[in-house]
């Protein structure tokens, strides 16, 4: 092939895929568009937002999964749902994002464990000894070291969170680093409660 084929394949490729991306440009939704960040209509809110929950009457219920604690021991989410609302927060120590919430997390299971289920389910290699070394080594002292179950749904980022209702219902769900520690985390309890 010639120098001069090789330069128009690599020009025709360019167009093809300017105009590729040009079509999508008017398919895909406007993600610059924060109009509808934190409202039911986007249940994945932007973790920059106040929790806003989804109303009751459009919640879906979550699938039930496994995962392991510090002991081996399997355990199901069906099994911690019914009493409390439970936080479901997929995470990873190698996760640069996911690091800065641990703490404001650790807090919030400190103070609010008699309304709250908070599971943090890391996807680490070797979860369990890698997260108990990682709470050791940055004094997180009040979450479990819980690792996935084999049916377990990956989340499509880290770090994700999802809060559900009594019922098992998805309230809310948020892909990014959320404040914990804020005003609206308290509010949306008693509300739940």
């Amino acid at each position: 092939m010639t120098t001069e084929k090789i330069f128009r394949s690599i020009a025709l490729g360019a167009i093809a895929l300017g105009v590729g991306l040009f079509a999508l440009r008017t398919v895909l939704p406007n993600a610059s568009a924060p109009s509808s960040y934190g409202t039911a209509e986007n249940p994945a809110a932007h973790a920059r937002d106040p929790i806003h929950l989804i109303p009751a009457d459009a919640r879906l219920v979550q699938p039930d999964f496994s995962f392991r604690d510090a002991d081996g021991t399997l355990h199901h989410l069906k099994d911690d749902v019914g009493n409390h609302p439970v936080l479901i927060h997929f995470w990873a120590t190698w996760c640069g994002p996911c690091l800065p919430e641990l703490p404001g997390l650790n807090t919030l299971n400190k103070a609010e464990n008699a309304r709250l289920i908070v599971l943090p389910i890391a996807l680490d290699r070797d979860a369990i000894p890698t997260v108990q070394k990682f709470f050791a080594d940055n004094h997180i002292d009040a979450l479990p070291a819980l690792a996935p179950g084999a049916d377990l749904p990956i989340p499509e980022a880290l770090p994700t969170s999802i809060l559900l209702d009594k019922q098992g219902r998805v309230a809310w769900k948020t892909a990014g680093a959320h404040p914990w520690n804020g005003p609206d985390t308290a509010a949306i309890l008693t509300e739940l409660n």
